[in-house]
């Protein structure tokens, strides 16, 4: 038997979620004649052979045609195991090699357990794949059955059923497996009575191989479960009619042998459907007619039916006898030949039915119905106890839940085909039984009931004569009364709509034939005009039918109307209906209502108007609290007045109240008006009863009907029933309300109390307590309980009156808290009990009425009200329930006490089974869990905020309020007791138990703390249900519930938790909330600021110690944990990148499913892989066993996935395609996918860093492979080439660009609201209730957002706005509108976080391959992926649809790929073997097109515009690059060089074309960012500006359009303001250099613009030389301590005296500019300048002088460099008195003197150390600079000569004199020249090549050729200039012979030798200039 799962899982996604499957029928046909075999050979595996085992024991053996030798271990587990599961030793073989080759490391022991477990497993997929096509194939007989059933009918019912050609039939397989199952069950529970804990595989101790006690109980409960599906199986073929006479007589023997076995309720359904009538054209029509063509069946069934054929069970030979006549009936109808044939003959038909019902099968039936609906809240019939006493303990196994609707629909088809077909048979069987009884009961017809006030009262059951005479006389229609009142108040609501002669929808034949017959009504009619009123027995039986008939909303309409005939009132749904006469119908509300009051009446003091309204108005909408305060006698003032009534009186009244309490339930229109009707007083009536001497049964019934009404649903009109119903109890004093319970003497202990003490527990039966404890846990309405419509109304849950009791104790209801608490619930446990469900009823009763005082005990809307409430207000928080229901729990009370301890022995009812044979039992652990995960949410508000209030308060007349000090958290207390947090645990391990599992699960997640989560791990390691525990989890996350996940919690949260209804909730609902809140609480406790381990790591790995690894499951002892469920979840239709685990039809990813499941896999794994204590081990794990990366990131798809299902929504893309899904599914998969990008984000990083070069490049070619590529990749396992997909040329986009265009896109809501103007609620304060959900998304509370509503409405109401109806309309309308707004709001909000979390994971895992890893890249590939990216991204930023974070996070991708452009560009150039990059220009034309139009689109924000210019820059900087590049690669032939150039002038000539239409635009919009906004985008914005300028020279007139709107003179503006701020740059503990940076980039564009004169002109006249004069931060030179302080703090910080040279040569070079550019004769620049000079000539001075020469920086260096440039433009302007003063630029002259004499001492010394060779290129400027100045101050007229007329060096001087030198020496100039001389000469020499950096490329601003040796030029320059200066001097000093023959002497000699050396050159051409002009001063010379 081979393993099916891969068919089961293709069922369940092609049946149970067809929206999402991705099979195809004809795939699924395939798959299911391929597995055929198995279904047809049911659990063949073979039996146990001799010859097969003397095989295994030799050692060999075939495996699936494969020979295999086998050791002695594997033999001997071969053989235990077929001895075992009693199969042959082949199979046993194969089944053990299988586990084997799957976990090869497992253990002998486990081994073996997983052997047998995988056997049932096995076993179970067989089963289960039958049952869903067996079910699709009953579901093809539905008129709107898809095409898809109808084959799969086909199917089953030609492949499986057919009997052609087949031994034996598989229904015959089926009959065969279930009774091998049946005797193996035996033999598994009596193993399992004498099993050991453990399964022991080999010989210990002289025993041999034994299964341990688990693994045996896990082998029962699969058989049982299997022999349920097949039983099933065995039905719906039934159904079908495939079963063959042969098989029916089989079942009914066994039947006849078994009638106690649990297999009745599967074995008499099959035998019933089997003879259903059906459609005469259906098959299943022609399969029973040959049924009945077999005369030797119907002999034999005849035989076994037969009325001398005696069984043990008669009510179940009775059934089957009803059933088979009815059968006979409708065949002999069809067919009139069978009229005369023997078994068909009128007389022998009736006679069947006479000896069917006389067989009690009416009984039989209740009794099974009673068994199904066992703890269930459905009225057991009153009348019922006539017949046989109600065992109220009902036990036994009971079937499937999934199988009792289908039992339930065979027993009424029954019972509608009784009625269609045998309604005269009835008619006269009522006739015959009525006479007999009222001729028996006649004589005791007076005979009373004593009430059970009195001492002698008993239960009903216990010893009437009357009871017992009635007993032996037979009233079978009664009973068939009864048990349709049953079974239709077990079916679902409305079912019996027939009946009311209702339309209904037709679904099976059987609905066709009633709606043309309509037998139902009819039937109905006679029942109740048939019944006699004093007949008192079918009276009741007759209410009770009614009872079931009205279940239902529908239903409950139309039993009203039909019982409200003769009333003068109109009827619900109806015009009014009115009796000729006064006198009502005995069957009619008037007539019973009478009954009541005339009880109340007869009992009670005598009413003043016994008829007036109790409802003024009409209605209990209109009904004061306090209306019947007045009304009626003090009834606690006097003894309980006693009534005589008879037991046929307290039946017939119970099963009126039965009916009253089901309309009142199911319909809340006519709950409202009977409650509201004038002549009915219904609640006043009932409540009157309550104090009287009335049976407890009838009292218990009573108060059941008071909850009926006080139900919550009902609106206003209900509150005030509610309230009525308080105000009436507290004046009739019900209880004690008068003084504390506790120690009351037995004078003060009253009504209910004394029939508790007295009475109930005399007679160990409870039926009044348990009623008036339910009745009070009904009045207590909780938010859940009330529909959305009535939450918004004013105080919707406020049921008990203001000020109830407030004359005589404290208002509220706490004497009922007391009652319900310490006189009932904590007394249970010493109470004894007739029938042990009463326990965990009263359990059940008290609990609930706990819980919801807890659940209305709304203490959030408290905690979000930032206001401070008025101590009214908290006063009525006081008089709450939940106030001291929460003092008791939050302190060691008996409460607290009673509420921990059943949460500890609840684990072990479970254990023991106490939950089936009890289901009451279930509901109280239930409540339990319920209680205190509600006292956990709020435990925090009730101590943190309301007991501060209170206390606070005090002074405003509360009394008895505790500190805060004086409670326990809950939390704290349950981490006292240690086992018990282990026994919360413990309740995830009961799938049976789905609402004490999610609980469990939320209770864990309240008490897992940042504080307590580690304790919490540490609690369930070492308790001893630890493994079962983690268990337990892993199976949640494997269970198998594919609804929708926001269905899903929504439908949870409603049915589930304090406060919730108890109705019945869908199984797969909870099952997927408990998943998702499993998830969630994963997700929480593993997020960043936790520690490791804690509790979700405990149960993800399954271990919580320190180990760094996730166990593998196939290792030896590894087991299974919920981190590889998890993966498997998400794993699900994910291929392997090698191919590899392919199936036939590949399964639907689980993001494609259920986005929502599949959003919270992904962030428990992001959670754990973003931990820094569990990202290694994780990722690793991840990375190496399931290739998790790379997968996931292929198979996400860049699209949303489509939801069939309802789609509420729809995406739009920009390429036109349409998706329709839903909001939550788009939320969800883009959150999802962002998990996965974040996590490939990560991974790349850490392979990076650990050097995995592999694996990263597999990562990026996924990330940047084209969406072709990924197709050939995912088909690259098919061998033959023409079924691979077609690739199309240049369409495809990388994954990456893919995912950000699939980004864009726009969607609309189906969820469409139409505008209203406000008029109520225009004042709303809706941003009050916004929070943050789950996901971190900020969206409008639906709570708060109630809440808010419902208070302005009170409001409202208070302020009288509300008069009209019109109002009441607009009101409503505004409600919805709001409510549908915020609706729409939250929609939107959601969808943009998802969006944004995208975007922001898109950039991350853009930003990190790119920065890096980007490296790994073919090299071939990258300019390509950088240029389709610089495509994307500018068209992306460009959409309407970016957000603000969108295009921040677009454009710094922006930035990045032009970053790494520039740097793979550069790469190129500066690599060994140059290589050649291909970046065809009109690609980066089209970029910078694009660029352009985002940057003057001024919508966007600042940092994104700063962004493009950043990338503007770094465009400019590119293509300044790519000409440099292309220039610098040119070849000496002249037609190379012009075609090289012309292509390099496309760069930037195309570029320039490109800004020079928008250069007006680009300059005003970068200009106001360079002006305004944050320091470090204006510092962009003026770098921008910058670049432009450089770039476009003359071409674009940038600076004309920057001064025109006076952007330049802002920009001066700007740098005088900062003044301040430049300032405290230069301080040590400055905060940020922002200030400093923005100054640069200023002067870095004032230092561009200069170089031309109308940019200097303009400068000029803006005042910039003004303001930089005025600047004190150039006077605030540093100290050198401040410069180490510096260095000592903060490395990465730039010195203090850096950023002074950063300040100061700005401004320096801007002088030098201004100067330069409009030279001397300038008198406004010059004047400026000079002026500037004068301000800062202090710090210019100390410049000079800080230093010395040979200690000189090259920031300084390149300080005096300009400052002397400054000073040799200027010096000629410069007035004469100011020349030769000393405290005006005569002092600046001398200081530049005294340098120069420094710097050339300090030259001279370094050329004789031979240190002259590595100086920087500075030193050379800063030297031809100090030359030029002196040429140019030596020959101003009447100035001093510059050089002292001295031969020797300023160096050789003594230390005064050279520290005081004025100039240099002559001496110095000649050493200069000679050093210069022999520099160059050098040079000249060994022609040694000037060096060219990238720095050159750099600042080549135009197509200029660069000299290779300009740097040779430039000291040929320097040897001029000092040459010259030299000859003026000798012509000085020619009258000094010593001094002019010196110097003419040096001059010649080393001028000769320059001449012989140029001369020499292999080009002299660059020195001809040189030697010409040293020629020319030899002559003179």
């Amino acid at each position: 038997m081979q393993s099916t799962s891969a068919l089961r899982a293709i069922l369940l996604s092609t049946l149970g979620a067809p929206n999402h499957a991705q099979a195809t029928e004809q795939d699924l046909y395939e798959e299911l004649m391929a597995h055929k075999h198995i279904f047809l050979n049911l659990y063949d595996v073979g039996k146990r052979s001799p010859e097969q085992q003397r095989a295994v024991e030799s050692g060999k053996t075939t495996i699936r045609g494969k020979p295999m030798a086998l050791n002695a271990d594997f033999s001997r587990q071969v053989i235990f195991i077929s001895q075992q599961l009693d199969c042959s030793e082949q199979y046993a073989a194969e089944l053990l090699h299988d586990v084997m080759s799957s976990h090869p490391n497992l253990v002998e022991d486990r081994c073996l357990e997983a052997t047998v477990l995988e056997h049932h497993t096995r076993r179970r997929q067989v089963a289960e794949c039958l049952k869903y096509v067996f079910e699709a194939a009953v579901a093809s007989q539905y008129p709107d059955a898809p095409p898809l059933l109808h084959r799969l009918e086909l199917f089953v019912r030609e492949q499986l059923l057919s009997r052609q050609g087949s031994t034996t039939t598989l229904t015959e397989k089926l009959l065969n497996e279930v009774d091998r199952i049946g005797e193996a069950l035996n033999v598994v529970n009596t193993d399992r009575q004498n099993a050991g804990s453990l399964t022991v595989a080999s010989v210990q101790g002289g025993q041999g191989p034994r299964l341990g006690h688990d693994l045996l109980t896990a082998r029962r409960e699969s058989l049982e479960y299997e022999r349920s599906l097949l039983s099933t199986l065995l039905f719906m073929a039934s159904r079908m009619g495939y079963l063959s006479g042969a098989e029916i007589c089989r079942v009914v023997d066994w039947l006849r042998s078994h009638p106690n076995h649990c297999m009745v309720l599967y074995y008499l359904p099959i035998v019933l459907v089997a003879f259903d009538i059906v459609d005469p054209s259906s098959t299943a029509a022609h399969a029973r007619r040959r049924l009945i063509s077999d005369a030797n069946f119907v002999k034999q069934l005849h035989s076994k039916l037969h009325v001398d054929n005696q069984w043990s069970e008669p009510g179940l030979k009775a059934t089957i006898l009803l059933k088979w006549t009815i059968f006979l009936t409708d065949i002999r109808h069809r067919d009139s030949s069978l009229e005369e044939k023997e078994g068909f003959k009128a007389e022998q038909l009736e006679s069947n039915i006479w000896n069917a019902v006389q067989g009690d099968c009416f009984s039989y039936l209740t009794s099974i119905v009673l068994r199904l609906q066992c703890g269930r809240n459905i009225p057991v019939p009153a009348s019922f106890s006539q017949v046989a006493p109600v065992d109220r303990d009902i036990t036994g196994d009971v079937p499937l839940e999934d199988f009792v609707p289908s039992i339930l629909e065979a027993l009424e088809v029954v019972v509608r085909s009784l009625i269609s077909y045998a309604s005269s048979e009835l008619r006269k069987i009522k006739q015959r039984q009525e006479d007999l009884l009222v001729a028996g009961l006649r004589s005791d017809r007076s005979k009373t009931w004593r009430s059970t006030s009195q001492p002698a009262a008993r239960h009903p059951s216990g010893g009437d004569s009357a009871v017992d005479q009635a007993q032996s006389l037979r009233n079978d229609v009664a009973a068939l009364f009864s048990f349709i009142g049953l079974l239709y108040s077990s079916l679902p609501p409305d079912h019996a709509l027939s009946y009311w002669g209702a339309a209904n929808p037709a679904v099976s034949y059987n609905d066709h034939l009633e709606a043309s017959a309509r037998k139902l009504p009819s039937f109905l009619q006679w029942a109740v005009w048939s019944t006699q009123p004093q007949n008192l027995t079918m009276m009741t039986a007759l209410y009770d039918m009614l009872t079931g008939l009205a279940n239902g909303e529908r239903c409950s309409e139309l039993a009203y109307n039909f019982l409200a005939r003769g009333i003068d009132s109109v009827s619900v749904g109806r015009s009014p209906t009115v009796q000729q006469g006064n006198v009502a119908p005995t069957v009619s509300w008037a007539s019973m209502f009478n009954v009541l009051e005339s009880w109340a009446a007869a009992a009670s003091t005598p009413r003043s108007n016994p008829s007036s309204n109790p409802f003024p108005g009409g209605h209990p909408g209109s009904l004061a609290p306090d209306a019947w305060q007045n009304q009626g006698a003090q009834h606690h003032t006097h003894p309980a007045a006693r009534l005589s009534l008879t037991l046929q009186d307290v039946l017939v009244a119970q099963a009126f109240l039965h009916l009253l309490s089901t309309v009142a339930i199911h319909s809340v229109p006519v709950r409202v008006t009977i409650c509201g009707h004038a002549r009915f007083r219904a609640v006043q009536n009932l409540v009157s009863l309550i104090p009287l001497g009335i049976p407890l049964e009838l009292k218990g019934t009573i108060f059941d009907t008071l909850a009926a009404f006080c139900k919550p649903g009902a609106g206003t009109a209900g509150l005030n029933i509610c309230k009525s119903v308080w105000t009436m109890m507290e004046r009739l004093e019900i209880i004690n309300v008068r003084g504390s319970t506790t120690g009351s003497t037995a004078t003060s202990v009253k009504g209910v109390e004394v029939e508790l003490e007295q009475v109930e527990s005399a007679h160990k039966v409870y039926p009044a307590t348990i009623a008036f404890v339910k009745l009070l846990g009904t009045l207590i309405h909780t938010p859940k309980s009330v529909s959305l419509q009535g939450a918004l109304a004013p105080e919707s849950i406020v049921t008990i009156p203001e000020g109830l009791g407030h004359s005589y104790r404290t208002p509220g209801i706490t004497p009922y808290i007391h009652f319900v608490i310490d006189n009932v619930f904590t007394s249970i446990s010493r109470r004894e009990y007739l029938h042990p469900s009463d326990r965990w009823r009263m359990n059940d009763a008290c609990l609930a009425f706990i819980e919801r005082c807890l659940a209305s005990f709304e203490l959030e809307s408290l905690a979000a009200n930032n206001d401070t409430p008025a101590p009214n207000n908290i006063s009525t928080l006081t008089h709450h329930p939940g106030y001291e229901i929460m003092a008791r729990l939050l302190t060691q009370s008996a409460l607290q006490g009673s509420v921990l301890s059943y949460i500890t022995e609840g684990t072990d009812g479970f254990d023991k089974g106490l939950s089936e044979e009890q289901p009451f039992f279930r509901r109280t652990i239930t409540r339990v869990l319920r209680i205190v995960h509600r006292v956990l949410e709020i435990q925090d508000i009730f101590l943190d905020v309301l007991v501060p209030l209170l206390n606070e308060a005090k002074d405003s007349g509360l009394h008895d309020v505790r500190p805060a000090s004086y409670y326990v958290k809950l939390s704290q207390a349950l981490f006292f007791t240690p086992n018990t947090i282990s026994a919360i645990a413990m309740y995830v391990t009961y799938p049976a138990h789905l609402e004490a599992r999610l609980l469990a699960v939320k209770i864990l997640s309240c008490l897992a703390g940042p504080s307590t989560v580690r304790q919490l791990a540490v609690i369930i390691d070492q308790s001893p249900n630890s493994s079962k525990i983690v268990n337990g989890f892993l199976s949640i996350i494997n269970a198998e519930s594919w609804i929708d996940v926001e269905a899903a919690e929504i439908e949870a949260d409603r049915s589930t938790g304090a406060g919730a209804v108890d109705d019945d909730v869908s199984p797969d609902a909870v099952t997927q909330a408990v998943r998702l809140a499993v998830l969630d609480f994963l997700a929480d406790n593993t997020s960043l600021d936790l520690p490791y381990p804690n509790i979700a790591h405990l149960i993800l790995f399954g271990q919580v110690d320190t180990r760094e690894q996730i166990s593998d499951p196939g290792a030896v002892d590894g087991q299974r944990a919920c981190i590889h469920a998890l993966l498997d979840l998400v794993n699900k239709g994910i291929p392997h990148s090698s191919g590899r685990n392919r199936t036939a039809i590949p399964e639907e990813p689980l993001y494609t499913i259920l986005p929502g499941l599949a959003e919270r896999c992904y962030a428990v794994i992001h959670r754990l892989c973003k931990h820094p204590s569990t990202t290694v081990f994780v990722s690793r794990y991840l990375r190496t066993r399931e290739d998790f990366f790379a997968r996931h990131l292929r198979a996400i798809p860049c699209k949303v996935p489509a939801v069939v299902h309802r789609p509420s929504a729809e995406v739009v893309y920009q390429d036109g395609s349409r998706v329709a899904t839903t909001v939550s599914a788009l939320c969800s998969f883009l959150r999802l996918r962002s998990y996965i990008l974040d996590l490939v984000a990560l991974e790349l990083h850490l392979l990076t860093a650990h050097g995995q070069h592999k694996a990263v490049a597999d990562l990026l070619s996924v990330l940047f492979e084209t969406e072709g590529d990924a197709l050939l990749a995912e088909a690259s396992y098919i061998q033959n080439d023409m079924f691979k997909p077609f690739k199309e040329v240049g369409q495809a986009q990388s994954k990456i660009i893919e995912l950000l265009q699939r980004l864009d896109f726009d969607w609309s809501d189906g969820f469409a609201v139409e505008p209203l103007e406000l008029q109520f609620f225009s004042g709303l304060n809706l941003l009050s209730c916004l929070h943050t959900d789950r996901v971190g998304c900020e969206v409008v509370d639906r709570s708060a957002l109630l809440s808010l509503l419902s208070n302005a409405r009170l409001e409202l109401h208070a302020q009288g706005h509300l008069v009209t109806p019109a109002h009441v309309d607009q009101m409503s309308q505004e409600l919805t509108y709001i409510l549908q707004s915020c609706a729409v709001e939250n929609h939107r909000r959601q969808v943009q976080h998802g969006m944004a979390t995208s975007i922001q994971a898109w950039g991350d895992v853009l930003n990190t391959a790119l920065i890096r890893c980007f490296s790994r890249i073919p090299l071939s590939q990258q300019e390509n992926i950088l240029l389709d990216l610089l495509h994307a991204l500018p068209i992306a930023l460009q959409s309407d649809a970016a957000s603000p974070a969108t295009a921040a996070i677009i454009a710094e991708a922006l930035v990045t790929a032009l970053t790494k452009l520039r740097e793979v560009l550069l790469q190129a150039q500066g690599a060994q073997q140059a290589r050649k990059v291909s970046l065809p220009p009109e690609r980066l034309h089209s970029f910078l097109r694009n660029l352009l139009n985002c940057i003057v689109n001024p919508s966007r924000s600042q940092m994104v515009r700063g962004n493009l210019y950043a990338c503007l820059i770094h465009y400019l900087h590119l293509v300044i690059l790519l000409d440099g590049a292309e220039r610098s690669s040119t070849t000496e032939s002249e037609l190379a060089l012009v075609s090289s150039r012309e292509q390099a002038s496309n760069w930037i000539k195309g570029s320039i074309e490109l800004i020079r239409p928008l250069s007006e635009r680009l300059s005003n919009v970068i200009a106001r960012d360079g002006s305004d906004g944050a320091e470090v985008w204006r510092t962009v914005a003026l770098l921008a500006l910058d670049a432009l300028v450089q770039v476009c020279d003359g071409r674009c007139n940038f600076v004309t359009a920057l001064s025109r709107p006076g952007h330049l003179v802002g920009f001066v503006k700007s740098v005088e303001e900062s003044d301040g701020h430049l300032q405290a740059v230069l301080k040590s503990t400055a905060d940020d250099l922002n200030a400093l940076y923005a100054y640069e980039a200023c002067m870095s564009l004032f230092s561009r613009v200069v170089q031309s004169k109308i940019g200097a002109e303009q400068l000029l006249n803006g005042g910039l030389v003004r303001v930089l004069s005025k600047c004190d931060f150039i006077d605030a030179r540093p100290e050198v301590e401040d410069d180490q302080a510096v260095e000592d703090d903060r490395d990465y910080l730039p010195s203090v005296s850096q950023r002074y040279h950063q300040l100061t040569m700005p401004a320096l070079q801007i002088g030098a500019g201004i100067s330069l550019t409009l030279g001397s004769k300038h008198g406004s620049a010059v004047h400026q300048v000079l002026e500037f000079m004068n301000s800062h000539r202090d710090a210019f001075i100390l410049l000079l002088r800080s230093n010395g020469a040979g200690q000189l920086t090259t920031g300084t260096m390149e300080d005096i460099n300009f400052l002397v440039s400054i000073c040799t433009a200027v010096v000629q302007g410069v007035p004469q008195a100011e020349l030769h003063s000393s405290s005006g630029y005569g002092s600046l002259h001398t200081a530049i003197l005294s340098f120069t004499a420094q710097f050339m001492s300090c030259v001279i010394a370094a050329n004789d150390s031979h240190s002259l060779r590595d100086v920087p290129r500075i030193w050379h400027q800063l030297l031809q600079s100090l030359l030029l100045y002196l040429e140019t101050t030596d020959d101003i007229p009447g100035f001093k000569s510059v050089f002292s007329p001295s031969l020797n060096s300023s160096q050789s001087e003594t230390s005064v004199a050279y520290l005081n030198s004025q100039g240099p020496t002559l001496g110095d100039a000649i050493g200069m020249m000679n050093v210069l001389t022999h520099h160059l000469l050098e040079r000249l020499q060994n022609s040694l090549p000037s060096y060219q950096s990238a720095l050159t490329l750099y600042s080549s601003a135009h197509a200029k050729e660069t000299s290779p040796r300009s740097d040779d030029l430039q000291l040929a320059d320097s040897v001029e200039t000092i040459l010259l200066l030299l000859w003026r001097q000798k012509s000085r000093h020619k009258d000094s012979q010593n001094v002019g023959e010196t110097l003419n002497l040096k001059i010649r000699s080393t001028m000769n030798e320059l001449l012989a050396v140029i001369d020499k050159a292999e080009d002299p051409h660059p020195w001809r200039h040189l030697g010409d002009y040293i020629q020319h001063i030899l002559s003179l010379a």
